[in-house]
């Protein structure tokens, strides 16, 4: 008899535990339908000096080296580099972003991005004197005989000098 009350117990308590993750079940269904029916996916932007973006998003642009890469939701999964250049993704209220991004990495798994940059700025935060001057003095090392990597980091400055004002500009007309 005393066997037979701890069965007894322990059943009420299996089934308790069962609904509850049924339960669980049933919210993350939820949640994926709902994302899977808008078209969304979850974006996170992280620059060096922290956070610049974490949200949903309908469709983002990013500038990699084969050029502007456009990615929806439900893309297949891929890792790129990213490099210097415009940035640009809408969110699920229909509204634009843009921003200048340095070089990084992007990564798309499971409807989720997560994009890793060394610098991402607004167009309201970019100084267009300075980055107009840091083209030019990118410009000028460019013709200064100098090591290759040299010759690379002024490359790479300049690119992200021309894309921190193309960003501005855009945002200005």
């Amino acid at each position: 008899s005393a066997g037979r009350s701890v069965f007894f117990e322990t059943v009420p308590r299996e089934q308790e535990i069962r609904m509850k993750l049924i339960g669980v079940m049933q919210d993350q269904t939820r949640s994926l339908t709902h994302r899977l029916l808008r078209m969304e996916r979850a974006l996170d932007i992280l620059a060096a000096e922290g956070p610049f973006f974490s949200g949903e998003c309908e469709s983002l642009v990013v500038p990699t080296p084969e050029g502007q890469r456009g990615i929806l939701a439900h893309r297949a999964n891929i890792i790129s580099a990213i490099v210097p250049g415009k940035l640009t993704f809408r969110t699920p209220d229909g509204q634009e972003h843009c921003a200048a991004v340095s070089s990084g990495m992007l990564k798309v798994e499971d409807n989720t991005v997560l994009m890793l940059v060394d610098s991402a700025e607004r167009p309201e935060d970019i100084d267009a004197l300075r980055a107009k001057e840091a083209a030019d003095a990118a410009r000028e090392a460019l013709l200064q005989k100098q090591s290759i990597q040299e010759y690379h980091m002024a490359q790479t400055t300049l690119a992200r000098a021309i894309a921190r004002l193309r960003v501005k500009d855009g945002m200005e007309q």
